[in-house]
């Protein structure tokens, strides 16, 4: 509850009888001015004081790696997320091909779930529309024969990865209303996940979208390299150049064992970057197979250690893959990832059992001293769901404590965005977004998958409550 005082003002807000969760500990109070943590020991008026009643105040969540216009295009369209059956979803599909839509598009099946093949065209010819569903992890898709046919694409059996999949935006691409739309419909279902500031991967439609956007949240942006334009990264908020070595697990395209997936080879990626690097860019390079992972080090080891790059997901490591991560090199990790890391899953299947326990080895990460940040991926979008398979693995490799985790998706992710100096902390003139917990959040740490914060603050402000 507020209490609100009509006397002069040390302090906007003033948290108390809470559990606040600082670098030292919990504290029971602090106090807010001007958007920012002012005191960890307040004293004197305040406009407003909050009750907070036992409850725990965290950082806001910084998701360091999103796909904010994928996660809103999903609202409107088919959604199988925790589908665990291709009969279900095809007739998903056959229900919406009634609907007056020209194409139909789906999202986040997972072959996993059911333990079997890919859907495939034979699946989906039910329908003579053009069908296109997107797996989980965006780096294949089923399509119909309607859809092949429309796209000129060869494929016996209807699926398609990597490169081929940019031929989907020729009759999928949204215009910039939809594109704005589904921008302000991931920004508030950040709000209401708790994640204050988030970095999203971008094409230049969806950067150009952002610029008609107002929002609390605060936004940060990689541009895809394909999509790079003389004079990005004169705007705040410009992020670093998303640059692809390898595709997915799932999806058989990452560069394990062997460089077969590998997108290109140590001295050409060392020549594309330095085309960054010398206009003062990071790179933020997508690499999962530890083939990918150990030619994206050997070109960071000769980066600007003024510029912070990252390695986006970071999932299989060799033994001696730690030692060459450099000090201005950021893990960007995903650990909702861990979700097919259980017996008989899709990681074992596609890697074996041996790999159970090496890949995501945040324990491993945070040991050597390396830089982790967190994020999601939007797979899902719930820094919940991450935190609870990091903090409740059965492999020491991958095991963190909550308060690890939360770090990582706070402070961690701020040190990767380079404003660790004044986000991602409860700490005095740190910007004061937090979010508040139920008063039972850290005593029962056994399954917080689906858990949502009470009320989410953005400078001091509140601007989501359940």
């Amino acid at each position: 509850m507020y209490i609100i005082s009509a006397v002069s003002m040390d302090y906007d807000l003033k948290l108390v009888n809470g559990n606040i969760l600082t670098d030292d500990g919990f504290i029971d109070s602090a106090g807010i001015k001007n958007g920012l943590f002012s005191s960890m020991k307040p004293h004197g008026p305040s406009k407003k004081t909050m009750d907070l009643n036992g409850k725990y105040v965290i950082p806001g969540f910084i998701d360091a790696h999103t796909h904010m216009l994928t996660l809103g295009l999903q609202q409107n369209k088919l959604n199988f997320e925790n589908v665990n059956d291709i009969s279900t979803i095809i007739n998903m599909v056959y229900q919406r091909s009634l609907s007056d839509e020209k194409i139909i598009t789906g999202y986040n099946w997972d072959e996993s779930l059911w333990h079997g093949e890919y859907i495939t065209k034979k699946d989906l010819d039910i329908v003579k529309k053009p069908v296109i569903l997107y797996r989980r992890d965006l780096h294949t898709a089923a399509l119909n024969s309607k859809a092949l046919e429309t796209l000129n694409i060869d494929s016996n059996n209807g699926i398609i990865n990597e490169e081929l999949m940019r031929k989907i935006e020729y009759i999928t691409e949204p215009d910039e209303n939809e594109i704005i739309s589904a921008l302000k419909k991931s920004i508030g279902i950040s709000k209401s996940y708790g994640v204050t500031t988030f970095r999203d991967m971008v094409d230049l439609k969806t950067y150009n979208a952002y610029k008609n956007i107002s929002s609390c949240v605060t936004i940060y942006k990689s541009i895809y390299s394909n999509f790079y334009f003389n004079g990005f990264g004169s705007n705040m908020g410009d992020l670093g150049i998303k640059i692809f070595m390898d595709g997915s697990i799932g999806s058989g395209t990452a560069a394990h064992i062997n460089s077969k997936n590998l997108k290109m080879d140590t001295n050409s990626l060392i020549g594309m970057a330095n085309s960054y690097w010398n206009k003062n860019l990071p790179l933020a390079v997508h690499a999962i197979g530890e083939v990918a992972i150990d030619t994206v080090l050997k070109a960071f080891s000769k980066s600007p250690g003024k510029i912070r790059n990252s390695v986006e997901h970071f999932e299989l490591m060799n033994d001696d893959t730690i030692n060459n991560v450099n000090d201005s090199t950021v893990i960007s990790s995903q650990p909702n990832y861990l979700q097919w890391n259980n017996d008989n899953g899709m990681y074992e299947n596609a890697l074996g059992k041996e790999w159970l326990s090496k890949n995501n080895s945040f324990r491993h990460i945070l040991d050597a001293g390396k830089h982790l940040a967190f994020g999601s991926d939007c797979m899902p979008f719930n820094p919940f769901y991450g935190i609870n398979f990091a903090i409740n693995s059965k492999y020491s490799n991958q095991r963190i404590n909550i308060f690890e985790a939360i770090k990582a998706y706070t402070h961690g992710s701020a040190y990767l965005l380079g404003k660790e100096k004044y986000m991602g902390k409860i700490e005095n003139n740190y910007r004061a977004d937090f979010i508040i917990l139920d008063d039972n959040f850290f005593k029962n740490l056994n399954d917080i998958s689906m858990y949502k914060p009470v009320e989410t603050f953005i400078n001091g402000i509140s601007v989501f409550k359940r």
